[in-house]
């Protein structure tokens, strides 16, 4: 049957035979064919449309394969650069706390990949089984398009959570002097460290003045400002009903101030002064090593060239001020 050319399939009718049972019969058989024409056009049509879905809907999902693929490699990239970084000791549990929150949007980035093979699958036996209707069709698309839908988002928000990391650990191996936005470089600290901050869980609140840059060391800069939280929530907030951090920045002079504050338990005053003691810490034999404000201090008065004071009262918390030169001219003083 030549569904492309109709006239080569009818029958032509007898002459003579117009008004009896003959004529009545290649009339009829005419309309029958001329019906499976037009049905076998329309699937024929249908399978070119499926084809053509088929396709797509198998690019986007390797396309999203190859997208998550790259980002697990980004992850380990980015942990082999903390695990082989010592000054990043105190970050180290950022791996795993991060793959914890990775895990779910590609949870759920995997069982959206899953119904979409499925659907697919289900399209190509109503096909070749000839039992494809219309409706079965729409409602197969619309299931593959949320599918899509669902598993871009979850890529999307898996590849944030990632690049928030990414940037940090980037930006904490690098030494280069660089001209940097202060608030954007402590933003993005601030997120790679939400799965540290919110087992407490604590409100990390930032004011920074708008526009503020600095030519220094940003990856030395974010590095302190991770110490100086993970020791908050290390240390504070066991007793502490609505744990909150407060950074506040502000350029003062030819400088930066930095005011740090949480409202946890404070530090008793004879422990003041050994505050910034390499090795002293109060968690011995629970993890803590005693390096976190030590290597806060070397940093902040060495590598940065600038100041800081520490204040506290045991129950109300502790304050942290520092100062940077905005523009770091010299290296670090021998």
């Amino acid at each position: 049957m030549d569904i492309d050319d109709p006239e080569n399939t009818r029958l032509q009718e007898p002459p003579g035979h117009a008004d009896n049972e003959i004529g009545v019969l290649v009339r009829s058989t005419n309309q029958h064919l001329q019906a499976l024409g037009d049905n076998l056009r329309q699937v024929r049509e249908a399978e070119g449309r499926l084809q053509f879905h088929s396709e797509q809907l198998e690019s986007t999902v390797a396309e999203r394969t190859r997208e998550l693929s790259r980002s697990v490699q980004q992850l380990q990239a980015a942990q082999r650069q903390l695990i082989e970084s010592e000054k990043l000791a105190a970050l180290g549990g950022l791996v795993a706390g991060v793959a914890h929150e990775v895990n779910t949007p590609l949870g759920i980035a995997v069982t959206a990949s899953s119904v979409l093979s499925e659907a697919l699958a289900d399209l190509r036996t109503q096909f070749q089984a000839q039992t494809l209707t219309s409706d079965s069709f729409q409602a197969l698309l619309e299931l593959a398009q949320d599918s899509n839908a669902m598993l871009a988002s979850n890529i999307a928000r898996a590849a944030k959570l990632i690049s928030d990391f990414k940037q940090t650990a980037v930006d904490q191996v690098s030494e280069a002097r660089c001209e940097f936005e202060v608030q954007q470089a402590l933003e993005a600290l601030i997120a790679s460290l939400h799965p540290e901050t919110r087992k407490v869980p604590v409100t990390v609140e930032l004011d920074c003045e708008s526009g503020l840059h600095m030519r220094s060391l940003p990856g030395v800069l974010t590095q302190v400002v991770a110490n100086l939280i993970i020791n908050s929530v290390r240390h504070a907030f066991a007793d502490t009903p609505e744990a909150r951090i407060t950074l506040r920045i502000r350029s003062q002079g030819e400088g930066v101030e930095l005011d740090y504050r949480d409202n946890g338990c404070g530090v008793p005053a004879a422990l003041h002064e050994r505050i910034f003691e390499p090795f002293f810490t109060t968690r011995r034999g629970t993890g803590g090593t005693g390096l976190g404000l030590n290597i806060v201090y070397n940093l902040v008065t060495r590598k940065l060239q600038g100041r800081l004071e520490f204040h506290s009262e045991e129950g109300a918390g502790v304050h942290f001020l520092l100062w940077l030169p905005r523009r770091l001219e010299s290296a670090e003083p021998a």
